[in-house]
């Protein structure tokens, strides 16, 4: 382990996820690459560090390395109130994230999306469009590849990047041809520490956009009192769309003054309106026919945990919404899901969140709820005086028995926690997996069952 600090030209601040494909790229680009990481390493990392000559320390960051780097490109994780910051007056200068070192070594077409809900989903969606229209695209970001790791194994044509508010703090030239911003509402204030900062972070994915860019941004009331007072030299275009929740179309408005409605078959698949309605105006805005873009979204298969139909058994279907971790995106889940719905919910609560948005769906298409939360008694405060059976459960095998018990023809059990993960499980990866896993040999079981009576 190097102790002195060394001869580098850009120091990896943070060896992560997006810590790693900043590193390789800078191998790959000939850069004198050094690493300081808070946590230990492990065996193999230590190895590769050792193997590459890279210079690097573990479990601190020396100040006088900090002082030092030319360039930091900082991970994602480390908030701006870091002590270090306060410790050396010019290093806010000299920090950038992963998206804007990736964006230094390309020169291809950017469509960057952020906001606080829907991103991976809208990210994947607008890649599959292009993709499906012969145009040569690649996702990354926070969904499947770092950006920087992305660029190293295939610098795409056209890079779809999903952005958070934490790595767009630190860009200073990162350059979208099209910018979205999906929507804002309170979230990450501990990272931020106030609702301005993390707008600001937000509205940088415009701040070098030019004339001949766009920018789209959310339409919902709460976002545009955010960003009202907010200004781009990008052409300006508010994702528009009208929702009809009894047949489930949607209608987007496109820019030459015609509507493109989608049926609940063409779209149903990308979750929520507004993520369709983003997806394919940035379609449109790349050229692609708006009946290419109708066809195309039929195709998409959607991403894991996010309203996926996992099994269907005695015409009843199981549907693995685990990436639901707030009111909204459960709002989403009991308006798409087929009724009689047998809701699975609860987990880790951040805060005290407002149910009103699910109050009257619940009435309309709840049979029964189960909550799974280890402190259950908010959610059991909040549903009980609607009069819809509710239980509890310790593990997804006890609730999907209980859920069974309700089952009829036609009904949906649906997991869709609107919490967080945290009280059973890592993340809410493993959660739907353990969810999967629990109703495949839940219904493997059944049929066992049958065939041996």
């Amino acid at each position: 382990m190097t102790t002195t600090s060394p001869t580098m030209d850009v120091l990896i601040w943070g060896l992560g996820r997006s810590g790693w494909g900043a590193l390789l790229l800078a191998l790959k680009k000939g850069y004198r690459v050094a690493v300081s990481e808070q946590q230990p390493l492990n065996t193999q990392t230590r190895q590769f560090l050792q193997q590459h000559d890279i210079p690097y320390e573990e479990g601190k960051h020396t100040p006088q390395w900090f002082a030092q780097a030319p360039l930091i490109v900082k991970s994602p994780g480390i908030p701006p109130h870091h002590p270090l910051f306060h410790e050396i007056p010019s290093l806010s200068q000299r920090v950038i994230s992963d998206i804007e070192w990736g964006y230094l070594h390309t020169q291809n077409t950017i469509i960057a999306i952020t906001g606080t809900n829907g991103k991976s989903t809208t990210t994947k969606l607008i890649a599959h469009l292009l993709q499906t229209a012969n145009l040569p695209a690649a996702f990354s970001g926070n969904i499947g590849k770092s950006f920087c790791l992305q660029i190293i194994e295939w610098d795409a044509p056209y890079h779809v990047v999903e952005v958070s508010s934490f790595q767009l703090a630190h860009t200073q030239k990162f350059h979208p041809k099209i910018a979205i911003i999906l929507n804002i509402a309170p979230d990450h204030l501990d990272w931020h520490k106030t609702m301005n900062h993390y707008i600001t972070a937000k509205w940088k994915i415009t701040q070098n956009q030019t004339p001949n860019d766009w920018l789209l941004t959310g339409s919902d009331t709460l976002t545009q009192t955010y960003l009202q007072n907010q200004t781009t030299r990008a052409q300006h275009l508010p994702i528009h769309y009208t929702f009809n929740p009894k047949t489930l179309e949607v209608s987007i408005p496109l820019p030459n003054h015609t509507t493109l409605t989608l049926t609940r078959n063409d779209w149903i698949r990308a979750l929520t309106p507004q993520n369709v309605a983003a997806a394919t105006l940035t379609a449109y805005l790349m050229n692609i026919p708006p009946k290419t873009i109708q066809h195309n979204l039929s195709t998409f298969q959607g991403l894991p945990h996010r309203m996926e139909t996992i099994a269907e058994y005695q015409q009843v279907l199981f549907i693995n919404d685990s990436k639901a971790t707030n009111v909204h995106a459960t709002h989403w889940a009991l308006t798409l899901a087929n009724p009689p719905i047998i809701w699975i919910m609860g987990g880790y609560l951040k805060g005290k969140p407002d149910w009103t948005p699910l109050i009257d769906l619940a009435k309309q298409k709840v049979k029964a709820i189960i909550c799974i939360a280890k402190d259950w008694e908010p959610f059991y405060r909040a549903f009980h005086h609607l009069n819809i059976p509710f239980h509890t459960a310790d593990t997804f095998t006890e609730a999907i028995h209980q859920a069974w018990q309700y089952a009829e023809p036609g009904a949906t059990i649906l997991f869709s926690p609107a919490a967080a993960s945290y009280d059973r499980f890592q993340n809410y990866q493993e959660r739907g997996e353990h969810f999967c896993q629990t109703v495949w040999n839940f219904v493997e079981h059944q049929i066992y069952q049958k065939s041996t009576a």
